[in-house]
């Protein structure tokens, strides 16, 4: 499964996996049963044909439709000089393509699974998709739409597919429990001084002897602190973070932390807390952070229904055949017109 590694200032922070348009990413090994199938260019598909789940295609009409919208995402945040950018050893481009495959696979492959689930859309939802996809095409002239190579009705089956992957998704989680605890998601406000054992981005330890003085050094602050002095005041004078304040819930922080911080009464100070970067010093501002843990109960709910799903679509996708036309895929560009906005997953949650 993949998962997506945050860290703060050193401390280890919360994973996240997310399937594409439920705002998460659910890939498991499909990537790899897409670059391993070793697909022979062209036999078995049809020439707009680019990848193949199971019985399921998909189309280069759907690939430029998703690719549009990838590439005015990207210039949104980078600007023109976005195609000009690195992203590991790929260009631009080339990584959004990447990612266009990838969407494609899981929207092809839950198809495939509602299909085997007799899963189908109803009237209300077909209208639903019927209407994104008016609103999505009403934004591009006939000269935008031949440029980059779809028309309405590949807009409005891209939708009704999108529709149909989203009902898989819903029916598969539907029984788990929505009920999260106050105490699993409590969310606590802490400001913390970090003092770092640990050197460089390699995070190489430190001798005895430079631990012993950070050792004093902290033990130094602590004291100052208890003593009444301002918090905040000393943070600026020692912290080695980068933030001094953090909103946490249970599990983003290394063991140690956690249970210190959560352990801490509004106010309170703990003892020197060693963890895996350094030496810490935390103050509880509120041990209950209402609004926060409201908000975290819905992220630990998304975050239960995603691995429910995972579970599902790994199991599924075991037992099902991937395989990538790479002379359709070759023909798949960025088109050079000018786009309007219009972000085809929020389109979407946006029609009622």
């Amino acid at each position: 499964m993949l998962e997506i590694h945050c860290k703060r200032d050193g401390i280890p922070s919360c994973k996240r996996q997310k399937f594409w348009f439920m705002g998460t990413l659910v890939v498991g090994c499909v990537w790899l049963l897409l670059t391993a199938c070793g697909a022979v260019p062209g036999i078995g598909f049809k020439e707009n044909q680019v990848l193949k789940t199971g019985n399921h295609y998909a189309t280069k009409e759907q690939a430029c439709i998703l690719l549009s919208g990838l590439r005015k995402k990207y210039e949104s945040m980078f600007g023109n000089e976005a195609w000009t950018k690195k992203f590991g050893d790929s260009t631009l481009e080339q990584y959004i393509q990447e990612q266009v495959k990838t969407q494609l696979v899981q929207l092809s492959s839950m198809n495939l699974m509602a299909e085997e689930r007799n899963i189908t859309l109803d009237t209300k939802e077909k209208r639903r998709a019927e209407k994104a996809a008016k609103e999505f095409s009403g934004r591009f002239t006939k000269d935008q739409m031949k440029k980059i190579g779809f028309d309405k009705v590949d807009v409005e089956n891209l939708y009704q597919q999108y529709a149909l992957a989203e009902k898989v998704y819903h029916t598969v989680t539907e029984d788990v429990d929505a009920e999260i605890s106050d105490d699993q998601a409590r969310m606590i406000d802490v400001q913390v001084i970090l003092l770092k054992t640990v050197s460089g981005d390699d995070g190489q330890e430190l001798s005895q002897e430079e631990r012993n003085t950070i050792n004093l050094r902290a033990y130094q602050i602590w004291e100052k602190a208890n003593a009444g002095e301002s918090f905040e005041a000393l943070a600026s004078q020692y912290n080695e973070g980068s933030q001094l304040e953090y909103h946490i819930g249970r599990g983003e922080m290394d063991s140690a932390f956690d249970e210190a911080a959560f352990n801490l009464a509004s106010g309170q100070i703990s003892g020197l807390v060693e963890g895996e970067d350094g030496l810490y010093i935390i103050k509880c501002i509120s041990n209950y952070n209402q609004a926060e843990t409201d908000a975290n109960k819905v992220r630990i709910y998304e975050e239960q229904c995603a691995e429910r799903f995972n579970q599902e679509y790994d199991k599924f996708m075991k037992n099902t055949e991937v395989k990538l036309n790479d002379q359709a895929w070759k023909e798949v560009k960025l088109a050079k017109v000018e786009l309007p906005e219009a972000d085809f997953v929020q389109i979407y949650k946006n029609t009622e």
